[in-house]
């Protein structure tokens, strides 16, 4: 499985603007057209004002041609991206690949870390005991 875990970043008076304008908006019009969301999260605590996606596709090439094909529908582009950038400072895109089978938390209301770890070529091997 291969993810994409998206992090928006804003100023604190268009938080509440740029959630409404992806809730209302940029969801509806997404979907699960373009890859599956496997969830969105904003943060109480730490760094605030930010807004993280979850996508997945089966592979890199899936990636390509979903948001290839996002990138050419208009509506996405003239009712959600063009407004979106005038209230986002800050993008990250970030492209993994799974090591692990994600499962589907059985209970609502969970708390979630999210941990990324950046390794020299080489030094996979030393990463194996954290599978």
């Amino acid at each position: 499985m291969f993810f994409e875990m998206r992090t928006f970043s804003c100023l604190p008076l268009d938080f509440p603007k740029l959630l409404k304008l992806k809730l209302e908006v940029g969801d509806v019009l997404r979907g699960s057209s373009y890859g599956k969301n496997y969830g969105a999260w904003i943060s109480e605590f730490g760094r605030l004002n930010q807004i993280w996606e979850l996508w997945a596709y089966d592979n890199l090439a899936d990636y390509e041609y979903f948001n290839s094909k996002l990138l050419i529908n208009k509506e996405w582009i003239n009712e959600y991206c063009n407004l979106a950038t005038n209230l986002i400072t800050d993008q990250n895109i970030r492209l993994m690949e799974s090591q692990l089978d994600l499962t589907t938390p059985i209970t609502k209301g969970n708390i979630f870390e999210y941990r990324y770890y950046s390794l020299r070529n080489g030094m996979r091997k030393k990463m194996d005991r954290f599978t």
